[in-house]
């Protein structure tokens, strides 16, 4: 299975990449091609819940606390058959705090585990890097997403990217195999395969104006307002030359 919309619908991915390689480019299109409700720490539009992560659990229920003593029941906080689609993971769930994680959210990889059960859901996670993900749940992933490029094509984004269905394979970010008009290409396929799961680059389209989401939203959430806008810059950048003109013509009279 390697359409986009149907991974994203039946399982819970992973999508990585370097700076501007598309990463929240392929949620935005995933959220706007599947209109379904969903939860997320970003607002990609649409009807859009915010989630604080520390709510996703189902606590007193962890592992420990399922083989000591059973199920807990609890409340059921979360709607049905909405997604969580979690942003930069690297920053919200660094696998460099991995032992910090456990501690203090130690049922948040229970409720990964069981999403599906509890509300037949998936959760989506974001990252620059594979391996920065915290260990507890990037282990449960079902898909693993490369974003790769994005083109600039006017009133459109044209998008690149590789789907693995084996961590070991997305986090060495191997190439799919080329095909050649060998008579043992078969047989080397299937070797390829056995040897590195599924492999497939995949491309999309996204008009710009169904882009919802901010590309800087963390400005908002350091510094109380939104990033300044190209217009902003240009007019700051405009006056702070003029200043400087009117100073110097100041110091000449």
């Amino acid at each position: 299975m390697t359409n986009l919309k149907k991974i994203f619908s039946n399982y819970s991915v992973i999508v990585f990449g370097k700076k501007g390689s598309g990463k929240d480019l392929l949620i935005q299109k995933m959220i706007y091609s599947r209109k379904m409700p969903y939860y997320s720490n970003i607002d990609y539009g649409g009807k859009y819940e915010y989630v604080k992560l520390s709510n996703m659990q189902f606590l007193p229920n962890d592992y420990l606390h399922i083989m000591d003593k059973g199920f807990t029941l609890v409340e059921k906080k979360f709607k049905e058959k909405c997604d969580f689609y979690i942003s930069d993971c690297g920053v919200y769930l660094p696998s460099q705090y991995c032992n910090i994680l456990d501690k203090v959210y130690p049922g948040l990889p229970m409720f990964y585990a069981l999403t599906r059960h509890a509300f037949n859901s998936n959760i989506h996670l974001n990252t620059q890097y594979l391996g920065r993900v915290w260990n507890k749940l990037r282990e449960q992933a079902d898909y693993y997403i490369k974003a790769c490029w994005v083109l600039n094509l006017g009133f459109f984004l044209f998008c690149k990217v590789t789907v693995y269905d084996r961590y070991d394979t997305a986090i060495q970010e191997v190439s799919p195999l080329k095909h050649s008009h060998n008579r043992d290409q078969k047989s080397t396929i299937d070797i390829f395969n056995s040897q590195y799961g599924l492999i497939k680059n995949k491309y999309y389209f996204i008009l710009k104006n169904h882009i919802s989401y901010d590309t800087r939203v963390f400005h908002k959430y350091l510094f109380g307002r939104k990033a300044p806008t190209k217009k902003e810059l240009k007019e700051s950048l405009v006056s702070i030359i003029e200043s400087k003109e009117s100073v110097k013509n100041f110091s000449i009279t």
